[in-house]
């Protein structure tokens, strides 16, 4: 019990927020596209969404988690994968439209 204390508290410091999962998913996610120039995603402001955080609901931070495990899910893009690198991409971004709430979404980004 005392190691699952101790992994939560150590996670609480060094994981990060939801936004902070966000941003480096994007940032991963434009390296991963660097060899077919699909550089695109606007990186968010991570200090902008974690103040607004608190405007999000439960279900808001799960689609904003989705969001970034999927960028985090897209492949190193090349030649023989970039159609489809570049679709994938496309419906990670797409993901949380009218799943995360208005004011959420207001407050975040």
């Amino acid at each position: 019990m005392r190691h699952l204390i101790l992994f939560l508290s150590l996670c609480a410091a060094a994981c990060g927020t939801v936004c902070d999962s966000a941003v480096g998913a994007q940032r991963r996610a434009n390296d991963k596209g660097r060899d077919c120039s699909h550089q695109n995603i606007a990186v968010a402001d991570a200090n902008r969404c974690n103040s607004g955080l608190s405007k999000c609901s439960p279900d808001d931070v799960k689609e904003l988690q989705a969001y970034a495990d999927c960028l985090d899910a897209l492949p190193v893009c090349s030649s023989s994968n970039s159609t489809s690198w570049a679709f994938s991409r496309a419906g990670c971004q797409l993901q949380p439209i009218g799943r995360v709430s208005g004011e959420c979404a207001g407050a975040i980004f």
